[in-house]
């Protein structure tokens, strides 16, 4: 195998390795370890999450969660998501009341979470910051969202036409090279 072709060969297996980095890893992380991620949309946790950071979450049971814990909650009137503080928990057997305050905010939000004991939150574990930028601008609506797979799916079938219809072009263009020689030599002997 000449150089060319090994160089050729593991341009394809880094293309697939890659797409597995971008699109698979996220969704394997999420669903087996119960890790995500959440931009950071307001400045109501600043200055420990700013507008712009990317939070990093992993799923706990309400159980286990205690006051001072960052949780991503999902907003009552517009569902949106947004991430607070615990200030004070409640437990009543087997349900579990949470009331959460933004760091940046005078006062508690109002009314309280009511979940099941065993229900499972995003806890904060930490941040990435200004990556949540990304993030956001690619899911602020379902058309910005459906361009940018687009232009993932679109870019994937560009690398392979590259990679792969190269290589294929250029075997092509070999045997065709042999045939002709070949020919030319059948040609001379006749």
């Amino acid at each position: 195998m000449s150089l060319k072709e090994v160089l050729q060969t593991s341009r394809r297996y880094l293309l697939v390795i890659l797409t597995f980095i971008v699109l698979i890893v996220p969704v394997l992380f999420h669903s087996v370890l119960g890790i995500s991620l959440s931009p950071i949309l307001s400045g109501s946790m600043s200055p420990v999450f700013n507008t712009g950071d990317l939070l990093i979450t992993k799923d706990v049971p309400a159980h286990l969660l205690k006051v001072g814990d960052v949780v991503v909650l999902r907003n009552g009137v517009d569902y949106s998501l947004f991430a607070h503080r615990i200030v004070r928990i409640f437990n009543t057997g087997d349900m579990i009341e949470i009331q959460t305050k933004g760091d940046a905010n005078p006062a508690a939000d109002q009314g309280t979470l009511r979940i099941a004991a065993n229900e499972v939150l995003p806890q904060g574990l930490g941040r990435l910051p200004w990556a949540g930028k990304a993030l956001d601008s690619i899911s602020r609506n379902k058309l910005s969202l459906l361009a940018d797979f687009g232009l993932i799916a679109f870019l994937s079938v560009l690398l392979n036409r590259f990679f792969f219809y190269r290589s294929h072009h250029d075997k092509t263009i070999t045997v065709q090279r042999a045939s002709a020689k070949a020919d030319r030599r059948t040609k001379i002997r006749v």
